[in-house]
This record gives C-alpha cells, sequence and structure tokens, in this order.
C-alpha cells in the first residue's frame, strides 16, 4: 500500500525510480520513442497503397476505353469493308453493260480497300503504343511499390524487430508483389517475341 501512494507523489522522482527500476524507465522512454514512429509509417503506407490501387483502377479504365474504342473503330471497318465488297459486286455483274465506268469503280473500290487496310495496319499499330505504355506504367507502378516495402521492411528490422507480425506480413506482400512483376515480365517477354 505505501509504494502505490509513493507513485503519484508530486516531485518524488525517485519513488517513481525505485518502483519501476531503471528497466521500467527504459522501456517506457523506448515506447514513448518508437509508438508513434510505427503509427506514422504505418499509415503513410496504408495512404500510399490505397493511392497506388486507385491509381492501377484509373490506368486499367483508361485501357479499358482504349480497346473499346479501337474494338469499336476496327469493327465499323469492318462494316466499311463489308458494304465496300457488296458494292464492288455490283459494280461488277454491271459489266457488261457499263464495262468503262465499272473499271472506273473498280480502281476506285481497290484504292479504297487498301487505305483501309493501311488504317487497320495503323490502328493495329497504335494499339500496341498504347498496350506497352499501359504496361510499362503498371509495370513502373508496381516496381515503385515493390521498392517501397523493401524499404519498409529494411527499416522495420532495423527499429522494429519486435514486431513479428507486421514484418511477416511486409515480407509476405513483398514475395507477392515479386510473383506479380515476374508474371508481368514473362507475359511481356512473349508479347515481345510474338511481335518480331
Amino acid at each position: 500500500m505505501d509504494v502505490i501512494p509513493s507513485l503519484f507523489a508530486v516531485g518524488d522522482e525517485r519513488a517513481i525510480t525505485t518502483t519501476l527500476g531503471p528497466f521500467g524507465i527504459a522501456l517506457i522512454a523506448f515506447l514513448s520513442a518508437v509508438v508513434p514512429g510505427i503509427f506514422t509509417q504505418w499509415f503513410a503506407s496504408h495512404r500510399r497503397t490505397k493511392d497506388k490501387e486507385e491509381d492501377w483502377k484509373r490506368q486499367d479504365d483508361v485501357a479499358k476505353q482504349a480497346a473499346e474504342a479501337a474494338r469499336l473503330l476496327i469493327e465499323r471497318q469492318a462494316l466499311d469493308s463489308a458494304k465496300m465488297a457488296e458494292a464492288a459486286k455490283l459494280l461488277l455483274d454491271r459489266q457488261e453493260l457499263e464495262s468503262l465506268k465499272t473499271a472506273e469503280a473498280a480502281r476506285l473500290l481497290l484504292a479504297s480497300n487498301e487505305r483501309v487496310a493501311a488504317n487497320a495496319t495503323e490502328v493495329n499499330k497504335k494499339l500496341g503504343v498504347i498496350h506497352e505504355l499501359v504496361n510499362s506504367k503498371m509495370t513502373e507502378a508496381m516496381q515503385n511499390e515493390l521498392d517501397s516495402k523493401v524499404n519498409e521492411l529494411a527499416l522495420m528490422l532495423k527499429y522494429e524487430s519486435s514486431a513479428t507480425g507486421a514484418i511477416k506480413s511486409t515480407q509476405d506482400h513483398i514475395a507477392e508483389l515479386r510473383a506479380r512483376m515476374d508474371d508481368r515480365l514473362k507475359q511481356q517477354a512473349a508479347i515481345d517475341a510474338k511481335q518480331k
């Protein structure tokens, strides 16, 4: 009973020192120095992860919109090509009556088809560029996240070696990111090999 009131006595630092001991005081000092840093780091990491996920979602949305626009353009060109092919058939059926006009129409149709083919080639090239840009940005974002997590783990190991749960979670996240990066790089290598 005598010890407890002495803990709260004003100006009695000796009572606190003898009750807690040097280890207790060191532990309180250590925790008051480390715990705010851990919370700050956790909140910052959580926000960075959320920002990256939102960025990836935006990039996915842009890629979907670009793919949809390209699909619609190709679909429209296919319809135009089908219409042009039908027109060519009708013109060839009337060849007996208007051989000179039909020859000129066939020449124009061929030039139009060549333009359509050139446009389709151009669209495919642009789709390839869009795909490469989206993939490179996503790969860069994943690499940045991986680097961030590796740095975070290094800091945790250096300053918070007792936080084994957080360290294990960070290590698992790093392993997952590395596996995703490896998959992405393999897929890109396969795409690059097909294009050559």
